[in-house]
């Protein structure tokens, strides 16, 4: 096996593939790369066994073949890598590495020992969708998945596709976050899918790499695979049950609150300095025109009180939000005004765009915290 490669074209795909690598594993081969030489194109591949992932590249092949080469060390080597062309010649399992004078040598592992990538059996549907939409959509959810590995259906993104619309939504349990894209498109399927977390989270990347590409999406019964340019990224579909998501929506939530979204981030996070960092606690006093924010860390003695004008409709509220939380949620919203619409104290607050995007239905869930009697 035999080629010859331009240093920047190879550390940018080892780069991407090196996403997916384990840096330690109780199987040693999974800290390879695997790399293929078919005339002139190189296929790089890397797997943690949740998340497989190759691309390929063009090269000056000469001599066709096979072998495992340990990622971290083949990635820091073609990172030191000067400009220009790079050498690589696979003797038995020796690989070598030569440019100009240097020569580096390490030993590999054969494709035998490396895990099948071809894991999409079954094959149920496929369909495109743009690189951007689907950025968008991971982005304006993804922050509430939950990280509690035993709640495996919280842990993931649940996606459903339908010829006239797709949502995404995720929760935790003390917010949730939902996002519906309203757009007839037949050639899509009717699907509901649920991502593991890991993989929105690599997907989000290839999608930040080619945001005026297209992702070809194949669907397995048990696996799900993303092709985008030279990159494909396969993983498995969590089959768990995603909660019922439409029952924790409010309906009758009459208290609303209207108020320049930048007021509120720098409001809360003036608060928050001083609230306890057990509980992340801010509690809302609303009235007619002023929403007044406290937070108090009994243990060290701090207290802290700010207010604002703003246009409120209701009755006048004490409710208690998470800060950290209900700040996250505002910082995916993309407008000046948000709206938030609440009934009671202990009851689930609605945060929205004050004004929805075209095609677009985009809000929050937040469970309050309950109150300190004083």
């Amino acid at each position: 096996m035999f080629f010859k490669f331009d240093h920047k074209k190879m550390f940018e795909i080892v780069k991407n593939i090196m996403r997916v690598v384990p840096a330690k594993s109780t199987n040693p081969v999974l800290s390879h790369i695997l790399m293929e030489l078919e005339g002139n194109t190189l296929f790089l591949k890397g797997t943690d066994l949740d998340l497989y992932m190759w691309g390929k590249i063009e090269v000056e092949g000469q001599e066709d073949g096979s072998i495992g080469v340990p990622g971290q060390r083949v990635f820091s080597l073609i990172r030191e890598f000067g400009g220009g062309e790079i050498e690589f010649n696979l003797e038995g399992n020796k690989v070598t590495f030569q440019q100009g004078e240097g020569i580096y040598s390490i030993s590999g592992v054969e494709k035998d020992d490396f895990p099948s990538f071809n894991i999409v059996q079954k094959q149920i549907n496929t369909f495109n969708i743009s690189s951007s939409l689907l950025g968008d959509m991971i982005e304006k959810t993804r922050f509430a998945i939950s990280n509690d590995m035993t709640r495996i259906s919280l842990s993931a993104l649940y996606w459903q596709s339908r010829p006239d619309e797709m949502r995404m939504v995720a929760t935790d349990g003390h917010r949730l976050t939902f996002y519906r894209y309203m757009e007839t498109d037949d050639t899509r399927p009717e699907l509901d899918l649920l991502l593991p977390g890991k993989t929105v989270t690599h997907l989000k990347k290839l999608a930040d790499d080619y945001p005026e590409g297209s992702f070809q999406i194949t669907v397995g019964e048990k696996n799900i695979l993303f092709n985008i340019n030279d990159y494909g990224l396969s993983s498995h579909l969590i089959a768990e049950k995603f909660p019922n998501y439409e029952q924790v929506i409010p309906k009758d939530n009459d208290k609303e609150l209207i108020i320049n979204k930048d007021k509120l981030i720098d409001l809360i996070k003036r608060v928050k300095v001083f609230a306890s960092p057990l509980t992340n606690l801010t509690k809302f006093e609303l009235s007619e025109s002023k929403l007044r924010a406290y937070s108090s860390d009994f243990e060290v003695g701090t207290k802290a009180h700010d207010e604002v004008d703003v246009a409120y409709k209701g009755d006048e509220l004490e409710i208690g939000f998470n800060s950290n939380y209900l700040l996250e949620i505002l910082e995916h919203i993309e407008a000046d005004e948000v709206k938030l619409s609440m009934k009671s104290p202990l009851s689930a607050s609605e945060i929205t765009p004050a004004e929805q995007k075209e095609n677009e239905q985009y809000l929050s869930i937040l469970m309050p915290l309950r109150l300190p009697e004083e």
